[in-house]
């Protein structure tokens, strides 16, 4: 599981639909359904959220993983929390992150 970057600019989809183009990098890593995706501000990293519990940093270029963020422990079991965002701040320093951490 993973995700993908396009770019916006793709000469081999003029005059079709976008999603016929090619993804110039996969982002593959996660081992469930990957919710959202952010690139930060400088563009050159890029961080997804998963339903596999975790968060990846990944170079925005190469596509290669930069690093791997667990969530924090939780009396909750596997399956009842996943990662709903994450944004990079505007230094790039710090990446924010929410979960949803519910039982049903």
């Amino acid at each position: 599981m993973g995700g993908w970057v396009w770019s916006p600019i793709c000469k081999a989809c003029e005059g079709s639909k976008p999603l016929a183009c090619e993804p110039e990098i996969r982002l593959v890593g996660h081992s469930a359904d990957v919710r959202t995706g952010a690139f930060s501000p400088d563009g050159s990293r890029v961080v997804t959220t998963s339903d596999d519990e975790s968060v990846f940093e990944w170079n925005a270029a190469s596509g290669q993983p930069i690093g791997k963020l667990d969530l924090p422990q939780s009396d909750l079991p596997k399956g009842y929390r996943y990662t709903t965002g994450a944004e990079f701040s505007p230094d790039s320093k710090s990446i924010v992150l929410a979960a949803e951490m519910a039982c049903l």
